[in-house]
């Protein structure tokens, strides 16, 4: 069929932008990474694509100031709507407190030099506690596992218990790539990583029953 423009967002001058997983609790949502370093999420309650709501303005949600150079929202078998946001300082994740309506910055995910360029939030079917999300930058693809970060959204930030905040694993620095991927993507099940170079190179690494990771192929003349 043809092709419309349904929408024009003007709120702030964009950097990059990610819609949500289908069926979430928000609905139809889009993420838009300003360049100013803030993110906006916007939600079509009506499920009508031009009918376009702000719901949050996440003021400062890229980490190390400048603009928000990542985005990745949770999978869509995360508890709550999540969000990655990447900058010059690494990356953030953002959960909402549903029954507040409230964003939270929950962890700080530290990557390379250079800040984060791509970020990525693999599907959890298995229902683990714990999310698996990755962050590029100029030394390679870092892999955590991430506990409690979306229950910790339903908090305030005086309420978290050391017991309650969320737990991070310590990452797993892939095989090095010799420049930042600008893009990452797990697979539908959470245990494949695509990394896309500037170069036309595709990394693709695996994790095994153990929980470790390993590239295992590598894919070139792709430009």
């Amino acid at each position: 069929g043809a092709v419309s423009l349904a929408a024009v967002l003007r709120d702030r001058q964009a950097a990059v932008a990610a819609f949500a997983p289908h069926g979430g609790v928000l609905g139809l949502a889009l993420a838009v990474g300003a360049r100013d370093g803030g993110v906006l999420v916007y939600t079509a309650e009506s499920g009508e694509a031009g009918d376009w709501l702000l719901q949050a303005e996440l003021e400062g949600a890229a980490p190390g100031g400048g603009p928000a150079a990542a985005l990745a929202w949770s999978a869509g078998t995360a508890r709550a709507p999540a969000l990655i946001v990447g900058g010059a300082g690494g990356a953030t994740v953002w959960a909402l407190c549903v029954a507040l309506n409230r964003w939270n910055a929950v962890a700080n995910l530290q990557c390379g030099g250079g800040g984060a360029t791509a970020v990525a939030w693999a599907e959890n079917i298995r229902r683990r506690s714990a999310e698996t999300l990755a962050v590029a930058s100029a030394d390679g693809v870092r892999v955590y596992e991430v506990e409690g970060a979306v229950a910790a959204a339903a908090l305030d930030a005086g309420e978290v218990e050391a017991c309650d905040a969320p737990h991070l694993g310590a990452p797993v620095l892939l095989a090095p790539t010799a420049e930042a991927a600008s893009s990452l993507e797990f697979d539908a099940l959470g245990a494949q990583l695509a990394a896309g170079l500037p170069s036309g190179e595709v990394r693709l690494f695996a994790v095994n029953a153990l929980g470790e990771w390993a590239d295992y192929a590598i894919a070139t003349g792709l430009q």
